[in-house]
């Protein structure tokens, strides 16, 4: 695929996103709790085709800013310039990549949310899909055909779901059966795509021997 086909496959899913956004805000103003969403992102990382690697969290948690474009560098290594918490994800996803033999690939990867706008917390979230639920709006219905679309686009070789909730949501978006065992699980999508997954308390990823044990599994 071309860079501008990429480019323009983005700018779809970014197009429909907007317009989803636009109203959920308004509607939420309407009902007085505009402050419930903090913004929006789509991607954590430049647009590649093909990565090794896709990450994909559940929505974005706490303040963002509104620009939707991609970004020069994986966020996940820009933030270790920044001095990312001890107990931050990105650093314990980057640690935990460190330990497997494919960190030379890291840079690469790429990041998205199922949800792309973000909210302080869960609790937030759930109202949040409260009030578009009474406005006969399902945010499920779109998040799953954006981040199918977003998946179709990319094509990435491995999706990580970062917590078992991304983990169960990603398998009823394909309406696909993934395992899972302890702290971790896995599957595959579209005859090609490995799915590994994990489980977090917060921002640690539990049971980090385990993963590195199914990432150093994968043939790449």
């Amino acid at each position: 695929m071309s860079s501008d086909a990429l480019i323009r496959g983005y700018a779809e899913i970014c197009s429909e996103f907007v317009t989803f956004y636009d109203t959920m805000r308004r509607l939420l103003r309407e009902e007085g709790h505009d402050d419930l969403v903090k913004g929006r992102a789509i991607v954590y990382s430049d647009l590649i085709y093909k990565p090794d690697f896709l990450f994909i969290g559940f929505n974005p948690n706490g303040w963002m800013a509104e620009d939707l474009n991609p970004l020069k560098e994986f966020e996940y290594i820009a933030m270790e310039d920044c001095g990312d918490g001890a107990n931050s994800l990105s650093r314990q996803t980057r640690e935990l990549f460190k330990e497997t033999k494919y960190y030379d690939r890291f840079s690469k990867a790429m990041k998205t949310n199922l949800f792309y706008y973000g909210t302080r917390n869960v609790k937030d979230f759930h109202k949040v899909t409260t009030v578009l639920n009474e406005h006969g709006i399902n945010p499920y219905s779109y998040a799953f055909d954006w981040t199918r679309k977003f998946i179709n686009l990319i094509q990435p070789k491995v999706i990580v779901c970062e917590g078992k909730i991304v983990h169960d949501k990603l398998a009823e978006c394909y309406g696909a059966q993934f395992n899972w065992q302890g702290n971790h699980g896995s599957g595959s999508l579209l005859g090609s795509i490995a799915v590994i997954s994990y489980a977090r308390l917060f921002s640690t990823i539990m049971d980090k021997e385990a993963v590195v044990e199914a990432v150093n599994k994968l043939v790449l």
